[in-house]
């Protein structure tokens, strides 16, 4: 996936359907509540991190790539809502 010029709109939708996800998870109003509830917000942390740092990786192998290309050295850039 190049996330080169999307603006992160990628993983800004997966951290919003995450979001979602936990909404639904705290509605939850079964006997086992609370492990249900820290179980999952546990899982979609880990997936929201996860992802990230594919996102992260695959977002720096990409710009490397792009910046070597056009100007034979290496450069970063990070979106400001990253850091």
């Amino acid at each position: 996936m190049n996330l080169i010029g999307m603006i992160w709109k990628p993983f800004e939708l997966l951290v919003n359907a995450l979001a979602a996800l936990n909404a639904k998870v705290e509605d939850y109003q079964g006997k086992l509540k609370e492990p249900f509830v820290t179980t999952c917000n546990y899982l979609l942390r880990r997936a929201e991190e996860s992802q990230r740092d594919a996102f992260l990786m695959n977002y720096f192998s990409r710009r490397r790539g792009s910046c070597a290309r056009e100007s034979g050295s290496l450069c970063y850039g990070l979106p400001a809502w990253i850091i």
